[in-house]
């Protein structure tokens, strides 16, 4: 234990301390931002409040168009997208967190 490794250098694991005040900062983000959780948000993808880098919003309708996805599992997606950026402290959604919020599809996780 002399390396002055902390457990999550050695193992790629969060301590689930670091993990909670990322996720509170995150929540508090979101309510700051539009007053309520991503999940409840109602806007279509497009809509700012969202905060889509330039690039997303095509790249999310090639991504729907490939997995035949209709319009409400897109914008699940851009929610799910948003909650990622979020987590990760950024303003902007990027295209990145879009393909990570489709791995999250239902059908996948099955």
């Amino acid at each position: 234990a002399g390396s002055g490794a902390t457990p999550a250098a050695v193992d790629g694991v969060e301590p689930s301390m670091v993990v909670a005040e990322r996720v509170r900062r995150a929540w508090e983000r979101q309510l700051e931002r539009q007053g309520s959780a991503n999940g409840e948000l109602r806007v279509a993808p497009h809509e700012p409040i969202l905060g889509a880098a330039p690039g997303v919003l095509d790249r999310l309708e090639r991504r729907g168009r490939r997995f035949k996805l209709a319009p409400r599992r897109l914008h699940r997606a851009m929610r799910i997208a948003r909650t990622i950026a979020d987590l990760d402290g950024r303003d902007a959604i990027t295209g990145p967190d879009v393909d990570e919020a489709l791995l999250y599809r239902p059908e996948l996780a099955a």
